[in-house]
């Protein structure tokens, strides 16, 4: 009888995924089970859902977004895809301006509408998730764009309204590390074009 050893078998395999082997008391045969990796989850402060209505181009458009790093748009010239910039930061407290458009928030209110309105939903799980007593999983805001004034709404994951005030955005935005008025974090189109056209170059580093 040989002496040799069984090599060392790992308990995990290629895909760094656990093997777990166990005996059935009828069959006597070993199984091999395999876990998979557990369903990626949105990180906090992560967009899962933006709605538009009645903003820029679109008439009633509603986009999701994966629980990945990285996502990338694409469309033809003119499909609305600084649009979906331009909502995401006005959703989320930015002034009309920032975008580089206009100073004039209903100037984003679709042509022959009365109104827009914009709809965000942010991903509030985990150890840092913010005050998740009162939002829960989800922080849901709401803009009201009208021909006059715009409003706030800002939900939980019950769609019950928590709040009405704009400084209630600055503190979820704080909180959850979103700056939608910093350049570095969103480059609008046309603050991009500005920013290339500047020919002083001590004013490009401002």
């Amino acid at each position: 009888m040989s002496n040799s050893k069984r090599p060392h078998q790992s308990k995990f395999d290629l895909n760094n995924n656990d093997i777990i082997a166990s005996t059935s008391t009828q069959t006597k045969k070993k199984k091999l089970i395999i876990n998979s990796n557990e369903k990626r989850l949105h990180t906090i402060g992560q967009i899962k859902e933006l709605r538009m209505l009645n903003f820029m181009c679109h008439k009633n458009f509603s986009i999701e977004f994966h629980p990945t790093p990285m996502q990338i748009i694409t469309g033809a010239n003119g499909s609305g895809k600084s649009t979906i910039a331009n909502a995401i930061c006005l959703c989320l407290g930015a002034q009309a301006r920032t975008t580089g458009r206009t100073s004039n928030v209903q100037s984003f209110i679709r042509q022959g509408e009365r109104f827009a309105e914009l709809s965000i939903t942010l991903a509030n799980e985990g150890p840092e998730a913010y005050k998740p007593e009162l939002y829960g999983k989800e922080i849901h805001i709401i803009r009201k764009i009208g021909a006059r004034q715009s409003g706030y709404k800002i939900l939980g994951d019950n769609h019950k309204v928590i709040s009405t005030r704009k400084e209630t955005i600055a503190e979820i935005n704080q909180a959850l590390s979103i700056s939608p008025e910093n350049p570095l974090c969103v480059l609008h189109q046309e603050v991009a074009k500005t920013f290339l056209l500047q020919s002083d170059t001590q004013k490009k580093y401002q």
